[in-house]
């Protein structure tokens, strides 16, 4: 019971210490429509995400797979923000990526600011 106790333990530490790592306020570098969509996808619920991408008339497949928030994938940058069901729906619509997923501990920046851009491929 005790090992068990221990091990429930360890376990909260470290995902409370991964959702602690991503939970900086967002802070957009730029007025660009692709940094918008990139605080939407990490910030709000999938419904308007989905809003989001039609009212700048991109799809989510385009986003999927063409943009990059701050150097990684619109939906590892989701994930990362703790956003899985927008990562899940990206996720599904990316063709040939795989994502792998570092948990660790770090520093909690008082703010990240967020770029977006389209990758030329």
């Amino acid at each position: 019971m005790r090992t068990m106790t221990l091990v429930l333990t360890v376990v909260a530490a470290l995902v409370s210490g991964q959702s602690l790592a991503n939970s900086a306020p967002l802070q957009a570098a730029d007025s660009r429509v692709e940094t918008q969509l990139c605080l939407s996808a990490a910030s709000e619920p999938l419904h308007q995400f989905k809003h989001d991408a039609k009212q700048h008339h991109v799809s989510l497949a385009l986003l999927a797979n063409k943009l990059q928030c701050n150097d990684q994938s619109i939906a590892s940058f989701a994930r990362s923000y703790g956003n899985a069901q927008v990562a899940a729906q990206l996720g599904r619509l990316q063709r040939g990526h795989v994502d792998i997923e570092v948990i660790s501990s770090a520093a909690t920046p008082s703010a990240v600011t967020v770029a977006g851009a389209l990758s030329p491929n």
